[in-house]
């Protein structure tokens, strides 16, 4: 594990390094120089082929801070394991050292060990490595003191040190997740490596003096300890990642959001500057056409005053288009919120509508509309924008318009029917776009920005709106608006 944490922080000109090491440790404890030799060659090639498998197909240093990048670092060292085993176990066979029949017990033994050891060992130095520096609070060190606490008593009840206490029992080996988990969930991955490396230190030497789960008789059936660590750490690793991602996520996504904000605030600032600044010479336009064509000496050809017509009519439509870019303009996020009373609202809305209601023979009413939070004045005017549409796409038949509610979660269900021409199914939500027109201009007068501010008012409010029709018989737009006396957590389940 220390050799693969070094060639994946320094590079591969550290293998001459890990092959003199493990060469001199071999020859003072064996005393066999070519045995030694191969043993040596065996953990450099190791070293070697563990960093180049991690650096290709795991992303090298930075694989401990994706969970998909965790699992994948496992096999890789499988792997890489099974080099060293091999090149080890040849070179034990050819000097005479080991006999045939232990040749199987002694690779996997081998094998394991190195494989457990990597991932046990390496994330803790390569993730500390990365990035050294504290960053702690003081409430983080004191939660962090707690966790290696927690860890510590873990690991002496689970591992003998207090089997005279407590009898050891080998479902106790599961309270090991407990810190692991905690450091997880509260710390970053660097925090998490460290934690299984603590109970494993206390793990070994309870078992070196036969106590805990995992004392068996088989030399090989001790490598369900460092198995159990292994799964544990990777577990730890993996969730610790996981944590440790969502949170980069929620720091990018707030930074997103913060700039989209400005950016669609700015993006208002100008169409409203644009917009106010179009209008002068829009009314100029119109004001001069309307002087040529009485000042011009006759006799004026019907050609030239259609003309001068045309001019001004459209230049009064631009100006018609501009005060609604300017008043949609002027829905902004930051209105007031406040608990209104939607049937208040109602009713102010049918107000300002004046005498188009009795023009149309309209019959417009509610039932009990609630209470809501929202802006009062965009409530208004979205009943407003949404009874105005109903007269103006009325059928021959008398016009009946009604406002109804029901609650629905955190939030109350509006509806605004009516028994009008309805829309066409083709339409969709194309509907709600600005400038957006069902009806030729001739038809049906208008700027085609009422509902586009109908479905900016409520999703403001964070609500939403849609509609439903059938053509020839009516519409129903139905909209959801936060109720009042819930708290943000309960409107959004």
């Amino acid at each position: 594990g220390i050799a693969l944490a070094g060639m994946l922080g320094i590079g591969p000109r550290l293998w001459p390094w890990i092959f003199a090491s493990a060469f001199l440790v071999n020859a003072i404890t064996s005393g066999n120089i070519p045995t030694s030799l191969g043993i040596a060659g065996g953990n450099a090639a190791e070293a070697v082929a563990g960093w180049w498998l991690v650096t290709r197909f795991a992303d090298g240093r930075q694989a401990f801070d994706r969970p998909s990048r965790v699992f994948q670092v496992v096999p890789l060292v499988l792997a890489a394991s099974a080099v060293s085993a091999s090149i080890g176990v040849a070179m034990l066979s050819l000097g005479g050292i080991l006999g045939a029949s232990s040749l199987s017990e002694v690779w996997t033994t081998w094998w394991l060990g190195d494989a457990m050891g990597a991932i046990v060992a390496c994330p803790l130095i390569v993730l500390w490595a990365n990035d050294w520096r504290l960053r702690w609070s003081v409430r983080g060190a004191g939660e962090g003191a707690l966790v290696l606490i927690a860890a510590a008593a873990v690991g002496m009840l689970v591992f003998g040190g207090l089997d005279s206490m407590v009898p050891i029992d080998h479902s106790l080996v599961f309270l090991c997740l407990l810190p692991i988990l905690w450091a997880a969930m509260r710390f970053g991955p660097r925090e998490s490596a460290a934690v299984p490396i603590l109970i494993m230190a206390i793990a070994v030497e309870g078992s070196s003096h036969g106590k805990g789960p995992f004392i068996q008789p088989s030399v090989n059936a001790t490598l369900l300890l460092q198995l159990f660590m292994a799964i544990t750490t990777i577990t730890g690793l993996a969730l610790a990642a996981m944590v440790a991602e969502r949170r980069r996520l929620e720091v990018e996504l707030d930074a997103r959001a913060r700039d989209l904000a400005r950016s669609n605030q700015e993006l208002e600032q100008f169409a409203y500057v644009a917009a106010h600044d179009l209008q002068e010479p829009l009314r100029m336009i119109r004001v001069y056409s309307d002087l040529l064509v009485r000042h011009l000496p006759p006799p004026i050809e019907a050609r030239i005053r259609d003309y001068l017509g045309m001019v001004s009519s459209n230049s009064e439509r631009m100006q018609s288009m501009v005060r609604s870019i300017l008043d949609f303009s002027r829905l902004a996020n930051s209105a007031p919120i406040d608990e209104i009373d939607a049937e208040a609202a109602f009713r102010e809305a049918v107000t300002l509508l004046g005498d188009q209601p009795a023009s149309a023979g309209a019959t417009i009413g509610s039932s009990g509309l609630p209470h809501v939070v929202a802006n009062h004045a965009q409530v208004v005017r979205l009943f407003q924008n949404l009874v105005s549409n109903a007269i103006k796409f009325r059928s021959d038949r008398p016009l009946v318009v009604r406002a109804s509610a029901e609650t629905a979660g955190g939030f109350h269900l509006f509806s605004v029917s009516d028994n009008g021409i309805g829309i066409p199914p083709d339409v969709g939500g194309k509907l709600f776009g600005i400038f957006h027109r069902v009806h030729a201009r001739d038809q049906y007068p208008g700027e085609g920005i009422g509902l586009a501010s109908c479905k900016k008012i409520v999703e403001q409010h964070g609500g939403r709106i849609w509609y439903e029709s059938v053509l020839g018989q009516g519409t129903a737009f139905r909209f959801t608006l936060p109720a009042a006396g819930l708290d943000r957590h309960a409107r959004t389940g």
